[in-house]
């Protein structure tokens, strides 16, 4: 069975694939990582300046060792694409983690209006348990600045009610992070069954974290999210277990759902269980 969040990236090249046979178009490659940029790029997101951004899970630095599980030497990279005016692109590291407090191992990244990133990494942060007791993952923020990029760690998750192993990070319109993780929560699933977990902004300038929904085996078996998307006032998540999908209304009860358009804005029907 294909992995969940291998699926879309196959449909998207097959997509691309049937296109470019169509057209005639060449594929062309951007960069190609060498290991002291990072190595396995997971996601990438663009500005309106058409610059791209991305993390890398793995690699980074030559000189930091102490991820010895990743692949080589580094913890993972936030890194930057930029069109040059004779038509290349030039690659920019903006931050290599450092697999302590900052965390290790990014996974996705999100950008709001203003340029600044935010990204989670699926281990690091508090150093103690979860994945082989390096840390169960953190929530940061990179923003631009004259002196370069300052990054800032927003959350570090505890395995507890919060979660632990992030999956998956989006943001809506009014700023509020959503993120989804594949463990933690409870004690269901041997490693806890995973947790919807929101961060917001506050009005003093700093953010307040609760955790929208807990995972748990007893409810039609869905377990360990590892999609997320917000389609107007509403979440949606795709468990790791089935190839279905689960609508969270507020206040955030689960309602089992097929896997929406998630491209429409239009909120979906409720379908079976209706959220209280």
């Amino acid at each position: 069975m294909v992995h969940p969040r291998i699926f879309p990236l196959l449909l998207l090249l097959i997509g691309v694939a049937v296109a470019n046979a169509r057209t005639g178009e060449n594929e062309k490659v951007l960069h190609a990582f060498t290991a002291r940029d990072g190595a396995n790029p997971e996601t990438l997101v663009s500005d309106a300046a058409g610059n791209l951004y991305g993390v890398a899970h793995i690699a980074g630095d030559s000189r930091n060792s102490s991820c010895s599980y990743s692949i080589g030497t580094g913890c993972g990279t936030v890194f930057e694409l930029s069109p040059t005016s004779g038509g290349g692109w030039q690659t920019t590291v903006l931050y290599r983690f450092a697999g302590s407090g900052d965390g290790s191992g990014p996974v996705d990244l999100a950008i709001d209006p203003a340029g600044n990133l935010f990204g989670v990494t699926q281990e690091g942060g508090n150093n103690t348990g979860c994945v082989g007791g390096h840390g169960c993952g953190t929530l940061f923020e990179l923003k631009p600045s004259s002196s370069g990029w300052h990054f800032t760690r927003l959350h570090a998750f505890t395995g507890g009610t919060d979660g632990s192993i992030p999956a998956a990070l989006t943001r809506d319109a009014a700023g509020a992070l959503y993120v989804t993780l594949q463990n933690g929560g409870n004690t269901d699933c041997g490693v806890g069954c995973g947790t919807i977990f929101q961060l917001k902004p506050t009005s003093s300038g700093g953010w307040r974290g609760s955790t929208l929904r807990i995972f748990d085996w007893t409810f039609s078996h869905q377990g360990h999210p590892v999609q997320l998307a917000v389609t107007g006032p509403y979440s949606y998540t795709t468990p790791h277990k089935l190839w279905h999908g689960v609508e969270a209304r507020p206040p955030y009860t689960v309602v089992p759902k097929i896997l929406p358009d998630l491209s429409s804005s239009r909120p979906l029907e409720e379908e079976g269980l209706a959220p209280s």
